[in-house]
């Protein structure tokens, strides 16, 4: 007989493995673009302080600096296996975003092209404003 631990994460990988496509990131992202849909944790994490630049139409953008990549605690021995993280984006507190999918491309290699990011504000101060973009990927 299952035992409802083993139902349940039976029924959430289910859940989960309907809700994403193998390789896929809950934040958006365009293969098409250039930038890879596969960055887990590590590759984003050696983009730490780096500048990105956000645009809001072909000519205007906004510079965020990916400040913070925070690993999520997952199931031990969940399958299907997940790299969970969240990224956390600084910008000009003058010119705040509202929650959406952006077109995102890193400043220093733009031949990387662009990419599309889901940003959710998560609050402000005098100095910066706060975002951030989750991660849930299936290894």
């Amino acid at each position: 007989m299952m035992k409802r631990r083993e139902f349940l994460i039976g029924t959430s990988s289910a859940v989960v493995l309907a809700g994403l496509r193998v390789g896929s990131v809950l934040a958006a992202s365009d293969p098409a673009a250039g930038f890879s849909t596969s960055l887990g944790k590590s590759e984003w994490t050696a983009l730490l302080n780096q500048d990105f630049r956000l645009w809001l139409s072909s000519s205007t953008s906004l510079v965020l600096t990916l400040t913070a990549v925070t690993e999520q605690a997952t199931m031990p021995n969940a399958v299907p296996r997940l790299d969970q993280f969240t990224l956390t984006f600084t910008g000009d507190p003058s010119e705040p975003l509202a929650e959406g999918t952006y077109t995102m491309s890193q400043i220093m290699q733009p031949a990387a092209g662009n990419f599309f990011l889901h940003l959710q504000p998560v609050g402000s101060d005098a100095s910066q404003s706060l975002y951030r973009s989750d991660f849930s990927l299936l290894t």
